[in-house]
């Protein structure tokens, strides 16, 4: 009953106290923090590893299926609200924790740990962790990605659908192995993207690729100072990247981009039984064959 308005106040409020109680404990484990204590951070993690341990053995022995759990989630195969209600009160009388139904998915395809994309009973579409999501991703990859995650929405109960689908996966990543072998693309298309959250000449340590790609820039006459955007392209040069100012089409290190996109889409492959060796051999196979 609550106005949509107020309910993203509180999405908002709840989300910010998770982001501070999760840093008040785990900054105990960090050694330039005063209060260095590490059996602290230890101490909560441990407590918080033994109760979703705890509470997976339970809900087995409730005959509950278990498809996944992490840290303060559980994922549950087709479960009666009787015995989801049992399982609830056995963790707020043994933990004294209020366990909630969060979400219904009609589908889930879990990546690696903590990663999951998932389909909503309501069609809406749920990702966590997963790389192709990024916001510092190049635009030709996250459009693939972002093209790979609305044909899992065409998902339904039949053996069928879920064929055509991965059939639609096969052909997309197809689409953008051949768009990055055969370079057509624009510079801009595989820029990365990265706000200088430092004045360049502050970096002495260490100097990650967007500080390399704006001390180029800098050299070539552009002031460059912190709070900019710098955009690169990674070419095979000592450097790596080049400022995208300065790059040419000839520049890109292909190989970069395509591991790059393996390890994104890989991460929605795997869950279908697909391999990017397939799809890449495939490719192969076909240009011998021309």
């Amino acid at each position: 009953n609550i106005p949509q308005e107020l309910r993203e106040w509180y999405e908002v409020v709840q989300r910010a106290m998770k982001v501070y109680i999760n840093a008040s404990y785990g900054v105990f484990g960090h050694s330039k923090f005063p209060f260095y204590t590490p059996s602290a951070a230890e101490s909560v993690t441990a407590i918080g590893r033994y109760v979703i341990s705890a509470t997976i053995v339970k809900a087995k022995e409730l005959g509950l299926k278990v498809l996944y759990g992490d840290t303060d989630s559980l994922f549950v195969w087709n479960p009666s609200e009787e015995i989801l209600q049992k399982l609830r009160g056995w963790v707020i009388n043994t933990f004294g924790l209020d366990l909630e139904v969060d979400k219904k998915y009609k589908f889930v395809a879990f990546a690696l740990k903590k990663n999951y994309l998932g389909i909503q009973v309501d069609g809406v579409i749920d990702i966590k962790g997963l790389m192709g999501k990024k916001r510092n991703v190049p635009k030709i990859l996250q459009e693939t990605f972002i093209d790979v995650v609305n044909v899992f929405s065409k998902l339904n109960n039949t053996p069928e659908s879920m064929e055509d689908v991965k059939e639609s996966l096969k052909r997309r990543v197809h689409e953008l192995y051949m768009k990055l072998k055969e370079k057509s693309f624009t510079l801009d298309e595989v820029a990365y993207r990265t706000t200088l959250n430092k004045d360049p000449s502050e970096y002495v340590k260490t100097t990650p690729q967007h500080v390399k790609a704006a001390k180029q820039l800098i050299n070539n006459g552009i002031n460059i100072s912190r709070g900019d955007i710098i955009l690169y392209v990674k070419v095979r040069s000592k450097d790596k990247v080049k400022a995208i100012q300065l790059a040419k089409l000839d520049d890109v290190d292909v190989d970069s981009y395509l591991e790059y996109a393996r390890s994104i889409l890989e991460q929605v492959l795997i869950p279908f039984n697909i391999s990017w060796d397939d799809i890449a051999g495939t490719v192969k196979l076909e240009v011998f064959m021309r």
